[in-house]
Protein backbone atom coordinates (compact mmCIF):
# COMPACT_ATOMS: atom_id res chain seq x y z
CA UNK A 1 0.00 0.00 0.00
CA UNK A 2 2.81 2.49 0.49
CA UNK A 3 4.45 2.12 -2.75
CA UNK A 4 1.10 2.85 -4.54
CA UNK A 5 0.66 5.91 -2.58
CA UNK A 6 4.20 6.70 -3.10
CA UNK A 7 4.22 6.01 -6.84
CA UNK A 8 0.95 8.47 -6.80
CA UNK A 9 2.55 11.18 -4.68
CA UNK A 10 5.99 10.71 -7.22
CA UNK A 11 3.46 11.11 -9.95
CA UNK A 12 1.65 13.69 -8.78
CA UNK A 13 4.91 15.97 -8.28
CA UNK A 14 5.89 15.22 -11.97
CA UNK A 15 2.84 16.54 -13.21
CA UNK A 16 3.36 19.76 -11.05
CA UNK A 17 7.07 19.82 -12.44
CA UNK A 18 5.67 19.20 -15.55
CA UNK A 19 3.57 22.13 -15.76
CA UNK A 20 5.81 24.46 -14.30
CA UNK A 21 8.50 23.39 -16.75
CA UNK A 22 5.89 23.80 -19.68
CA UNK A 23 4.66 27.17 -18.07
CA UNK A 24 8.83 28.44 -17.90
CA UNK A 25 9.03 27.19 -21.68
CA UNK A 26 6.20 29.16 -22.86
CA UNK A 27 7.55 32.50 -21.07
CA UNK A 28 11.00 32.16 -22.75
CA UNK A 29 9.61 31.49 -25.94
CA UNK A 30 7.26 34.23 -26.05
CA UNK A 31 9.99 36.55 -24.83
CA UNK A 32 12.10 35.46 -27.16
CA UNK A 33 9.59 36.20 -30.31
CA UNK A 34 9.42 39.97 -28.85
CA UNK A 35 13.41 40.07 -28.79
CA UNK A 36 13.50 38.43 -32.71
CA UNK A 37 10.21 40.68 -33.14
CA UNK A 38 12.25 43.93 -32.22
CA UNK A 39 15.79 42.90 -33.41
CA UNK A 40 13.85 42.51 -36.85
CA UNK A 41 12.20 46.14 -36.25
CA UNK A 42 15.24 47.67 -35.51
CA UNK A 43 17.12 46.29 -38.54
CA UNK A 44 14.60 47.00 -40.90
CA UNK A 45 14.71 51.08 -39.63
CA UNK A 46 18.38 51.01 -39.71
CA UNK A 47 18.29 49.41 -43.35
CA UNK A 48 16.06 52.11 -44.34
CA UNK A 49 17.77 54.95 -43.31
CA UNK A 50 21.05 53.10 -44.87
CA UNK A 51 19.16 53.83 -47.75
CA UNK A 52 17.38 56.89 -47.35
CA UNK A 53 20.92 59.17 -46.59
CA UNK A 54 22.29 61.19 -49.18
CA UNK A 55 25.76 61.07 -47.91
CA UNK A 56 27.88 57.81 -48.01
CA UNK A 57 27.95 55.70 -44.63
CA UNK A 58 30.77 53.51 -43.69
CA UNK A 59 31.16 51.38 -40.37
CA UNK A 60 34.35 50.07 -39.37
CA UNK A 61 34.95 47.85 -36.45
CA UNK A 62 37.16 48.32 -34.00
CA UNK A 63 40.20 47.33 -36.12
CA UNK A 64 39.25 49.46 -38.87
CA UNK A 65 37.29 47.13 -40.82
CA UNK A 66 34.52 47.82 -43.11
CA UNK A 67 31.11 46.52 -41.41
CA UNK A 68 29.09 47.94 -43.71
CA UNK A 69 28.44 50.35 -46.67
CA UNK A 70 25.67 51.97 -48.11
CA UNK A 71 24.50 52.19 -51.86
CA UNK A 72 25.90 55.84 -52.33
CA UNK A 73 28.88 55.12 -50.68
CA UNK A 74 29.64 52.69 -52.50
CA UNK A 75 29.20 54.63 -55.86
CA UNK A 76 31.20 57.11 -54.69
CA UNK A 77 33.82 55.03 -54.14
CA UNK A 78 33.21 52.58 -57.00
CA UNK A 79 33.08 49.39 -54.45
CA UNK A 80 30.79 46.17 -54.58
CA UNK A 81 30.23 45.80 -50.69
CA UNK A 82 31.24 42.16 -51.35
CA UNK A 83 35.05 43.81 -52.46
CA UNK A 84 34.96 46.21 -49.33
CA UNK A 85 33.34 44.92 -46.76
CA UNK A 86 35.96 43.25 -44.17
CA UNK A 87 38.95 45.06 -45.49
CA UNK A 88 40.76 48.00 -43.81
CA UNK A 89 39.63 51.31 -44.67
CA UNK A 90 42.64 52.94 -44.14
CA UNK A 91 44.23 50.43 -46.54
CA UNK A 92 41.68 50.57 -48.77
CA UNK A 93 40.58 53.99 -49.03
CA UNK A 94 42.33 56.82 -47.09
CA UNK A 95 46.04 55.87 -47.55
CA UNK A 96 47.43 58.51 -49.12
CA UNK A 97 46.25 61.95 -49.32
CA UNK A 98 45.83 64.21 -52.92
CA UNK A 99 49.63 65.07 -53.20
CA UNK A 100 50.42 60.98 -53.17
CA UNK A 101 52.14 61.47 -49.39
CA UNK A 102 51.14 58.19 -47.40
CA UNK A 103 49.32 58.99 -44.59
CA UNK A 104 50.21 57.40 -40.89
CA UNK A 105 47.70 55.47 -39.84
CA UNK A 106 47.85 56.27 -36.01
CA UNK A 107 47.02 60.05 -36.93
CA UNK A 108 43.87 59.33 -38.20
CA UNK A 109 40.58 58.74 -35.62
CA UNK A 110 38.37 56.68 -38.50
CA UNK A 111 40.49 53.75 -37.35
CA UNK A 112 39.96 53.18 -33.85
CA UNK A 113 37.77 55.46 -33.11
CA UNK A 114 38.43 59.19 -31.00
CA UNK A 115 39.36 58.99 -27.67
CA UNK A 116 37.47 62.02 -26.71
CA UNK A 117 34.18 60.27 -27.68
CA UNK A 118 34.02 63.29 -30.23
CA UNK A 119 32.40 63.70 -33.25
CA UNK A 120 35.48 64.72 -35.72
CA UNK A 121 34.87 66.82 -38.61
CA UNK A 122 36.62 67.19 -41.72
CA UNK A 123 36.11 69.63 -44.68
CA UNK A 124 38.35 68.71 -47.34
CA UNK A 125 40.30 65.78 -47.48
CA UNK A 126 40.12 62.58 -50.49
CA UNK A 127 38.99 59.26 -50.17
CA UNK A 128 40.69 56.70 -52.55
CA UNK A 129 38.02 54.44 -55.13
CA UNK A 130 38.43 51.24 -56.45
CA UNK A 131 40.09 52.12 -59.83
CA UNK A 132 43.04 54.06 -58.46
CA UNK A 133 41.96 57.85 -58.46
CA UNK A 134 40.59 59.63 -55.36
CA UNK A 135 37.13 62.10 -54.96
CA UNK A 136 37.74 64.69 -52.76
CA UNK A 137 35.36 64.46 -49.71
CA UNK A 138 34.11 66.08 -46.22
CA UNK A 139 33.71 63.88 -43.65
CA UNK A 140 32.50 62.83 -39.99
CA UNK A 141 33.64 60.19 -37.89
CA UNK A 142 31.63 59.21 -35.19
CA UNK A 143 32.54 57.02 -32.04
CA UNK A 144 30.84 53.68 -31.32
CA UNK A 145 31.16 52.90 -27.52
CA UNK A 146 29.66 49.73 -25.97
CA UNK A 147 30.80 49.07 -22.25
CA UNK A 148 33.20 51.97 -22.47
CA UNK A 149 35.10 50.79 -25.01
CA UNK A 150 35.64 51.76 -28.54
CA UNK A 151 33.60 49.47 -30.83
CA UNK A 152 34.34 51.10 -33.89
CA UNK A 153 32.97 54.46 -36.30
CA UNK A 154 30.66 55.36 -38.50
CA UNK A 155 31.92 57.90 -41.36
CA UNK A 156 29.59 60.03 -43.19
CA UNK A 157 31.21 61.63 -45.99
CA UNK A 158 29.89 63.38 -49.17
CA UNK A 159 31.51 64.02 -52.58
CA UNK A 160 32.89 67.95 -53.10
CA UNK A 161 32.45 69.33 -56.80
Amino acid sequence: MCAITLACSIGSLLKVFSQEHEKLLRNEAERSRISLELFYETKACLDATLRASSQGLVGLDSNGLVVFANDVALGLLDYRIGTIKGRSFYRTCHHTDMDGQARPVDLWHGYKGNPNNTIERVNKDCFWRANGTWVSVSYQVAPQWRNGRAQGVIIAFTALA
